[in-house]
């Protein structure tokens, strides 16, 4: 690749034949009085010949929909790649707006990203892995064995709302508990919830102790919860050993988590880590990127969230 867009004899509209060397990887400014041809140079020349080019190298099959472009009035240009216009009078008038944003092309990022990049634990810089039910269940009695813990499927996720229809058919299912915006209520005892405000809301699938005679309970609840999501989330509530009966001091409790869409684990320092949102991506809160989780320690145990995934992304 060259390190300069070459341009020859451009005389589209009222260019007089202009020669020019454009630098890339650089802000570039046209500039010039009203109809000395500023447009023309870029839009109808630079811009065009790039967007030609990139058309023309797509398949038959796409560009009968596009049709065909123009070649603009230039006798070459070299070192050009495809091309993105935008207007300067864009309808868009959100002023946190970039080139990503307004051209669509951030979303593409976001998506190719999720579904091609191999995440990596902040902390060891190791490859996380995906993980099976088995596997979450092991690196549960690895790390935790001993402490109480309540599994949790998470419905809601800082979302507005008021979501009586979500917890009557909880209620409906045979569930007795949820968790809403951190504290856990019984179903019939949940306040209203406001309508414009966000909120968090998880099933109580169980609370247990985390011994071996418990293995398959928590199997179950695990995969209970994973049902509830469609495979892609389960929750936990962690507390102390000896804080009594399994659940009892979590009832009540508050607590500030920030959750994402899918989970994975570093076996190696057993550090846990986010990623952002993927399929769906429903592409809000992005820069977050991949972060540890947050949680007020001293009036709520920690919550921390995993995911079902036979392979990794």
């Amino acid at each position: 690749m060259t390190k300069s867009i070459e341009i020859r004899d451009a005389h589209e509209h009222n260019l007089r034949h202009v020669n020019l060397s454009i630098p890339r990887d650089s802000i570039v400014v046209v500039t010039g009085v009203s109809g000395s041809g500023k447009s023309s140079l870029a839009f109808d020349t630079v811009f065009q010949e790039g967007q030609r080019r990139f058309v023309e190298s797509l398949s038959a099959y796409a560009r009968q929909f596009i049709g065909r472009m123009k070649h603009p009035e230039v006798e070459s240009v070299r070192g050009i790649s495809p091309t993105i216009s935008i207007d300067q009078k864009t309808v868009n008038r959100n002023p946190r707006s970039t080139v990503g944003t307004v051209v669509e092309i951030l979303d593409h990022y976001r998506l190719l990203f999720a579904r091609l990049g191999v995440p990596h634990c902040p902390d060891c810089g190791r490859v996380i892995q995906a993980q099976t039910v088995d596997q979450i269940v092991d690196n549960l009695y690895v790390s935790d064995e001993g402490k109480q813990i309540t599994v949790m499927a998470p419905i809601v996720q800082e979302r507005k709302g008021e979501y009586r229809k979500e917890l009557a058919e909880l209620k409906e299912n045979g569930f007795v508990r949820a968790r809403v915006d951190g504290t856990i209520y019984r179903l019939e005892d949940v306040p209203a919830l406001v309508r414009y405000e966000k909120h968090t809301i998880e099933a109580v699938i169980d609370r247990l102790t985390l011994e071996r005679k418990n293995m398959s309970r928590l199997r179950e609840a695990l995969e209970g919860a994973l049902k509830l999501t469609d495979g892609k989330l389960v929750s936990f509530l962690l507390a102390a050993p000896g804080a009594g009966n399994a659940g009892g001091p979590l009832l009540g409790g508050h607590g500030h988590v920030q959750r994402m869409r899918r989970g994975r684990k570093n076996t190696a320092c057993r550090a846990r880590s986010w990623l952002a949102p993927s399929a769906a991506f429903p592409f809000r809160n992005w820069n977050r990127g991949s972060s540890a989780l947050t949680t007020r320690r001293d009036v709520a145990p920690p919550v921390r969230v995993w995911a079902k995934a036979t392979s990794s992304i």
